[in-house]
């Protein structure tokens, strides 16, 4: 899946009004974003780490993160002066299948396992997800490398039988 990001875009003018710069904007935003350990508190025979869990992990949170308080008084945001989205990274690779978005997902084994075993492991994972899947979401294998084993397995049974 294409890596996604939280894209924060202050215009020059806001900038300029502000008398900030990106970089102290940003230095702002990353001290105020951030989960901060706060030690350890124990009881008796146990002990719990503590943290401060203020990391920002959706637009509306950075919309609300507090930038700067004017000499008035009043608390401006980063969403007072700032357009924030959720988006695709730029640069991605966009796939597809035949003409429509995909995902590609690799089956991998160890070198001791057996190949047929895992390919019946994920032909039942398949069969389950069927049900499950939205409407128009697909689950198709592809590049099955099991097969032809299978059919060498086969082929020997069969001359072996047959003989």
């Amino acid at each position: 899946m294409p890596e996604e990001e939280i894209a924060i875009q202050v215009s020059s003018a806001k900038l300029h009004e502000l008398g900030l710069s990106l970089d102290q904007i940003a230095s702002r935003v990353s001290q105020r974003s951030l989960d901060i350990p706060a030690g350890t508190a124990a009881k008796d025979d146990g002990s719990r780490l503590v943290r401060g869990l203020n990391q920002q992990r959706d637009v509306e949170g950075f919309n609300q993160l507090p930038l700067l308080t004017e000499e008035a008084g009043r608390l401006i945001r980063l969403g007072d002066i700032a357009d924030i989205d959720w988006r695709m990274q730029d640069d991605q690779i966009y796939l597809t299948y035949r003409g429509s978005p995909a995902i590609q997902l690799h089956l991998r084994r160890t070198e001791n396992s057996d190949t047929l075993e895992a390919a019946g492991i994920l032909r039942d994972w398949l069969t389950e997800q069927e049900g499950q899947l939205p409407d128009g979401v697909q689950l198709i294998p592809f590049d099955e490398s099991w097969k032809p084993i299978q059919d060498r397995i086969n082929l020997l049974l069969k001359n072996g039988l047959g003989a």
